[in-house]
């Protein structure tokens, strides 16, 4: 509907213009000069009174003055060219405009309608089209169209191809690509020819967006030191460009590679100088707002000030409810989750499940398998071992989803004792050796000494800037010499200290993971000894005759005299592989489904059952019929033949 309506508004301002345009002359040929004279002029002229109100935040008057920039025509080479500059430039704006109001999908609607309502753009700008409609596709939960639009873009013809535009295509394909973990090496090519096509181009305008985002790659690959410096060099061009927005961008992408780092103290103080810039441009920028005010909540979080992370992502949620839900939501709703599952009781404590329960269904891997772990370490704490372990499978499959395992910095020690009470040996040697590989990554020596030159390169940046100030004011006096000399003696020695200090830090984090390594070992020979112990006892058990008979003797009347307890005691020691099998197979299982088959495999109809159970035989039937839904029988398939072959 909202299609229909733009190409009615776009057609009418066209048909008014038309209208005009054949009052000017007196023939076609006139009529055709004389508008040939204007309407680059014209053209430029709305788009200029469009960045005005789009610059005055008066966003949807701008739509529509950048909306009609598209209507302009012409087919004279000299003004096609410079209406392909002016209608592309326009294309880009109306997304940006969308964007700033946090309405994404209206913008998808928009640029969907605009190759109909556009003749200029039909014949000319298709591929600036595609290539600006997948960027604001990724905007969005449209990732895989996102993808596509852009690759469709990027094969097809650029009519007059420039460094401006060419640029455009390379840094959006690339920002929609990010988050493909098959294609970074792509975007790391994109991102160059994206630079490369900024540095031909007097516009430069993005170029630091374009670094940011190079940077960002880089930290994924663990090229510390090359992101760390892209970060600072985007840091510094926006400064000189007076581009706000873009130093934004990189203090917060700063901050994220902090506290991948797991450096809460340096990300705290980036987050802090993205916050006060963008609280000075006193712009409405939701996209960035959001991203600002989580990363400080994050380094909030990790610094174990969880009352005050609270005020931030309360903060980001006020602004981002209309962006997608990967774009910032999803941040909130495991942090709040989180907390809510650990100091709520009642309704609240229900809503933090869910808001979990959201995370794992809609969020990237990552996210996932925190959310899942969450979620196990509750089902642990209320005893709902099953759901837990439904969590953990779920969990340790978004973990190992790709190619190389996904570290999420989880506590392992809660699981690992739950497995190993339970003496689950496959599960208790799966985490560990997850366990065991999240250590040495943590503990790589080679990454702590690129983090440790990377501080101090920092810290020595800034003391030289210092020193060039001081140098300057004191005229190159004795003065300022002795405190160059001064100067420099203390970024020497504070690089020897933090040198030192990062070498005794990983020998010590080191020692402490051996040392847990071999308690959990020890735990774990612990618990085989056990299992040879009660499989030695089992086997007395069964070479006693007298004792074989009391096992031997185990009757559903059990179930009714001595209660649930001795029965199922009683079953496992007559048939110990079952119960296993069973939940295997079902892991779904319910404990009265269980109750359930058991008392088929000891011959019971379903009127013995009932009364076994104290239920209406209505009731069994109902039993049966959700087991045979878990077994995925057949109507044909006997719910007796199934179960009976479990127990071989």
């Amino acid at each position: 509907m909202k299609n229909v309506l733009i190409v009615i508004l776009c057609s009418m301002i066209l048909t008014s213009y038309s209208i005009f345009s054949s009052c000017t002359g007196k023939n076609g040929e006139n009529e055709k000069i004389e508008y040939n004279d204007s309407i680059s002029a014209a053209c430029n002229g709305k788009f200029i009174e469009a960045r005005k109100l789009q610059n005055s935040q008066e966003y949807d008057k701008a739509i529509d003055k950048y909306k009609e920039c598209l209507l302009y025509y012409s087919e004279d080479e000299n003004i096609c060219e410079k209406l392909l500059t002016i209608e592309t430039r326009a294309m880009l704006q109306i997304m940006n405009s969308y964007q700033s109001e946090g309405k994404p999908e209206e913008c998808i609607e928009c640029l969907r309608g605009i190759a109909d309502s556009s003749r200029f753009i039909r014949k000319y700008c298709m591929r600036d089209l595609y290539s600006i409609l997948g960027y604001a596709l990724s905007r969005t939960e449209n990732m895989a169209e996102a993808e596509d639009m852009t690759a469709k873009a990027l094969d097809m013809p650029l009519y007059k191809p420039n460094h401006e535009r060419l640029f455009r295509d390379y840094a959006y394909a690339a920002a929609v690509f990010y988050s493909n973990p098959d294609r970074q090496e792509e975007v790391v090519e994109l991102c160059k020819k994206a630079l490369e096509e900024a540095s031909l181009d007097e516009n430069k305008s993005g170029a630091q967006w374009v670094t940011s985002l190079l940077g960002s790659i880089y930290k994924r690959t663990g090229r510390l030191s090359e992101s760390i410096d892209l970060l600072e060099q985007s840091i510094e061009t926006a400064k000189e460009q007076n581009d706000t927005l873009g130093e934004i961008n990189a203090y917060n992408a700063m901050s994220d590679i902090y506290l991948y780092w797991n450096m809460p103290d340096y990300a705290f103080i980036y987050a802090t100088m993205a916050i006060q810039k963008y609280e000075e441009t006193k712009k409405d920028n939701p996209m960035v707002a959001t991203t600002s005010y989580i990363r400080k909540g994050q380094a909030m979080e990790k610094l174990g000030l969880r009352d005050s992370a609270f005020y931030y992502f309360r903060s980001a949620e006020k602004i981002c409810k209309n962006l997608p839900y990967n774009s910032g939501y999803v941040d909130i709703d495991l942090f709040a989750g989180a907390y809510m599952i650990e100091n709520c009781h009642g309704d609240s404590l229900r809503q933090g499940v869910k808001r979990l329960q959201k995370v794992a269904k809609e969020a990237t891997s990552t996210n996932r398998a925190k959310a899942y772990h969450q979620l196990a370490l509750y089902y642990l704490k209320i005893k709902d071992n099953a759901k837990a372990e439904i969590m953990l499978d779920s969990m340790y499959k978004q973990i190992g989803k790709n190619e190389h395992p996904i570290y999420i910095g989880i506590d392992y020690e809660p699981i690992l004792n739950y497995f190993i009470n339970k003496k689950d040996i496959e599960n208790v040697e799966r985490y560990v050796k997850l366990f065991v590989g999240e250590r040495k990554f943590n503990l790589e020596e080679d990454i702590n000494m690129k983090m440790s030159k990377a501080i101090v390169k920092l810290q020595t940046e800034k003391k030289d800037k210092e020193l060039l100030v001081t140098q300057m004011k004191l005229d190159n006096s004795n003065l300022a010499i002795r405190f160059y000399i001064v100067a420099i003696i203390s970024v020497v020695i504070i690089f020897i200290i933090i040198y030192f200090y990062s070498k005794r830090i990983y020998r010590m984090r080191r020692q402490i993971a051996e040392e847990h390594l071999s308690a959990l070992m020890a735990n774990l020979e612990k618990s085989q000894l056990k299992n040879t112990n009660m499989e030695q006892q089992i086997t007395e058990l069964l070479s006693d005759k007298e004792k074989r008979k009391d096992i031997e003797a185990v009757t559903p009347s059990i179930l009714r005299d001595k209660g649930e307890y001795k029965f199922r005691q009683r079953f496992e020691q007559l048939y110990p592989t079952f119960l296993p099998a069973l939940r295997k197979s079902i892991p779904s299982i319910s404990k009265r489904e269980k109750l359930l088959c058991m008392l088929i495999i000891l011959g019971q109809d379903n009127q013995q059952i009932a009364n076994l159970l104290n239920i209406a035989q209505r009731s069994v039937h109902m039993l049966r019929h959700r087991l045979r839904q878990k077994m995925t029988l057949e109507d044909g398939e006997s719910l007796e033949n199934y179960i009976q072959k479990l127990t071989n």
